[in-house]
């Protein structure tokens, strides 16, 4: 979980999610041309995928997942560090 004001990259988080799996991720490109391989096997395992972009309804979303985990009394098993 993100302590408040905390904030990471998207390459910060597939880079934590691939070491969990035990792989290292090299990111190539730039924006939408940027792909992520695999350090050993040189295999793009990461791409971007055009199709799942689409209109922004809003202008800012702000909030957090308290008000959800008071309500389901679940917490986090794994925190994001």
């Amino acid at each position: 979980m993100l302590a408040t004001g905390e904030t990471h990259t998207v390459r910060t988080f597939v880079g934590a999610a691939f070491r969990r799996v035990e792989k290292e991720i090299v990111c190539e490109g730039e924006s939408v041309d940027e792909v992520g391989r695999e350090r050993m096997s040189n295999q793009a395992l990461i791409r971007i995928d055009k199709r799942c972009f689409g209109p922004i309804e809003v202008d800012l979303l702000i909030g957090g997942a308290s008000k959800a985990a008071d309500q389901t009394r679940l917490e986090a098993e794994d925190h994001f560090r």
